[in-house]
């Protein structure tokens, strides 16, 4: 499957030890294409009998970072008993109450619901989160570890063996979700308003479309 290539802000690391924004070349990825980098890549544990677990969580946390178009720091903060199957159409599995934490001072922070769903192209990632839930306690937070080493976890998931693919940090998940949300739906202000962004301007960039593809809508 090819991938377009396109002009996209991108991340560096700069300032107070924080990412930070400059443009360059980046691909977009297929939901698919995100998967099979997740199941490609993992962290070389050294104890058999706890590598699989290992790699289990690891994936929940890769998948999470996607489905919620979300920075570490909050993926770290969820517990297991805030996903549940909504009760009006179990096609869905809802993480509630989800913490956004980037806001300007004095703002409120945003918790809004994140659908996870369970058919359609986002599915497998679902499938990887609930595959780990089973796995530990009822409200058990999912990830025990720090964010250096949930950044160095993905770094490592990430890196294509055999190729000069660079390991990737979170927000290489945030952009590539928030790409394939914005070109879904065609909308930045249900985009921002679904996942407790301030101000939609600031996905209008992932929008890679053209009018062609509405043209039906605009005839009506």
């Amino acid at each position: 499957m090819s991938v377009k290539m396109v002009e996209r802000p991108w991340l560096r690391v700069g300032g107070w030890g924080k990412r930070t924004i400059h443009t360059m070349t980046m691909k977009y990825y297929s939901p698919a294409q995100v998967y099979d980098l997740i199941l490609l890549g993992q962290w070389p544990y050294r104890n058999p009998d706890k590598a699989i677990w290992y790699h289990t969580r690891d994936r929940a946390l890769a998948s999470l970072l996607y489905l919620t178009s979300g920075r570490v720091n909050e993926v770290l903060k969820v517990t297991a008993d805030q996903f549940r199957v909504d009760v009006d159409d179990p096609d869905f599995l809802v993480l509630h109450d989800f913490y956004v934490s980037k806001r300007k001072k004095g703002r409120e922070h945003p918790r809004p619901d994140i659908p996870l769903p369970r058919v359609g192209s986002l599915s497998p990632f679902t499938k990887l989160v609930e595959s780990y839930l089973v796995e530990i306690g009822p409200t058990d937070k999912l990830f025990k570890f720090t964010s250096s080493r949930a950044l160095a976890i993905i770094d490592s998931m990430t890196k294509l063996s055999g190729s000069s693919h660079k390991g990737m940090f979170n927000h290489w998940f945030l952009s590539q979700s928030f790409s394939y949300q914005v070109n879904l739906i065609r909308s930045t202000i249900i985009v921002a308003k679904d996942r407790g962004v301030e101000n939609p301007s600031t996905l209008s960039h992932y929008y890679t479309g053209s009018w062609k593809e509405h043209k039906e809508d605009l005839k009506k």
